[in-house]
């Protein structure tokens, strides 16, 4: 297997180019930059999208919300509804079927100059939104039904729970090359209140199985004000699952090439899963007073990603693979004790159990133990370790000087690598 090649699920995604009505590169023109410390903004001329995307056999452009409901009503596969510059009030829903060869698409004609202050949701199969930006209290998106995707958009200043939602009951979809935040906590909220970036459900009576998220920039988490009222998950930039802990469920999710970064939550975890088989590979979590978790299930992976001021990685439950990630000025992994065998369906902790830890370079914690944590973390195997092993309440664990799998190159991401404005 050649370095740096994923082991579970096939070759790294190339990103697309953006080509002319001909097929040819596109020309941009930049103009001053629209928010400190963002790309600058570029206009794309009408109807150019990515090449991934098919070229539309029908273009029927819209400037007002009226407008835009009927065209999504009476959508057929192959549109392309362009939003013209403009505010979108209201709930959107886009609800046909159409095919991967003409998929329905709803585009901005300028990117990210349409904005939309409530919910749109994709809730037929093969529906595409494009370079829309979806900001205020009540804005987000729902992506239901079967592989739709959302790309190049922007989500901001939402108080939504869960501000991009998989849809359970939905599969295969997508979200890519977005900007992603929320409102930040300012102490006026009822108590409670909860606020997450991305949610991929994942529940005893319905999941979202095969969600992809790539190159998107997700960042910007800051904690409440009042630590009295801050628990796990109050604030949370990714999370495959909802409510409850179900160990076995899964997830088939990919997220990879994301840089995740300003996770300063300071309590719970900033993203993490509670499903088995969730991959976690190629992206860069950069400053995050907070931690990735493998909260409860089986088999995932977290393959070559970059840490710096990081927290920690912890791992609970079983047979996962943690290999060719780098931790820069972080506390590493821990392999967690627990107060439960692994894998069972309940709200307890589960020990991590026959976990392979290989070619990382950073510091890595066996049996880390929390308060009233008494199961010992089992039979882990750490492989071509780069950093310090620290063995504290455990039993079984294998330390071998040589690994059989490749050494990965994992990339440290920059602002300009994902996003709206990303190649």
């Amino acid at each position: 297997m050649p370095a740096g090649e994923p082991i579970s699920r096939g070759n790294a995604f190339a990103p697309p180019r953006l080509p002319d009505a001909s097929g040819a590169p596109l020309s941009f023109s930049f103009l001053a930059p629209s928010l400190p410390d963002r790309p600058p903004v570029v206009r794309l001329a009408a109807a150019v999208l990515d090449e991934s995307i098919p070229a539309p056999r029908r273009t029927v452009a819209v400037s007002h919300p009226t407008a835009l409901a009927e065209a999504l009503a009476a959508a057929r596969p192959g549109d392309l509804v362009l939003v013209e510059d403009g505010d979108y009030p209201g709930d959107f829903v886009l609800s046909q079927t159409a095919s991967a060869e003409a998929p329905i698409v709803v585009a901005a004609r300028h990117l990210l100059q349409a904005r939309f202050s409530g919910t749109f949701t994709l809730k037929g199969s093969h529906g595409i939104l494009y370079g829309l930006w979806f900001h205020g209290p009540d804005s987000g998106i729902r992506i239901a039904g079967s592989d739709n995707r959302v790309t190049r958009c922007r989500a901001s200043d939402s108080t939504l729970q869960a501000v991009i939602s998989f849809a359970k009951g939905g599969a295969r979809g997508r979200l890519d090359h977005c900007d992603i935040t929320v409102r930040p906590f300012d102490g006026s909220e009822p108590r409670g209140t909860v606020r997450r970036a991305v949610v991929i459900e994942t529940k005893a009576d319905g999941s979202h199985p095969h969600a992809r998220i790539d190159h998107n920039w997700i960042h910007d988490f800051s904690a409440k004000p009042d630590p009295s009222d801050y628990d796990s998950g109050f604030n949370t930039a990714l999370v495959a699952t909802t409510t409850g802990f179900y160990a076995d469920i899964p997830t088939f999710a990919v997220i990879e090439y994301n840089l995740f970064e300003n996770m300063n939550q300071g309590k719970g975890a900033a993203v993490g899963t509670k499903g088995s088989r969730t991959f976690f590979r190629y992206n860069t979590f950069l400053s995050g007073d907070s931690f990735l978790e493998l909260r409860n299930g089986r088999q995932s992976e977290v393959i070559a990603n970059w840490f710096e001021n990081w927290k920690y990685v912890s791992v609970r439950d079983s047979d996962h693979l943690i290999a060719g990630n780098v931790f820069v000025n972080s506390d590493g992994l821990y392999l967690m004790a627990g107060n439960r065998e692994a894998d069972l369906l309940d709200n307890r902790s589960g020990r991590a159990v026959r976990v392979r830890v290989a070619r990382n370079v950073g510091p890595v914690v066996v049996g880390k133990a929390w308060a009233r944590h008494t199961w010992p973390a089992k039979d882990n195997v750490i492989e071509a370790h780069e950093g310090k092993i620290a063995l504290e309440l455990q039993e079984g664990t294998i330390v071998r000087e040589t690994s059989d799998l490749p050494a990965y190159a994992p990339v440290r991401l920059r602002r300009e690598d994902v996003g709206p404005f990303a190649p």
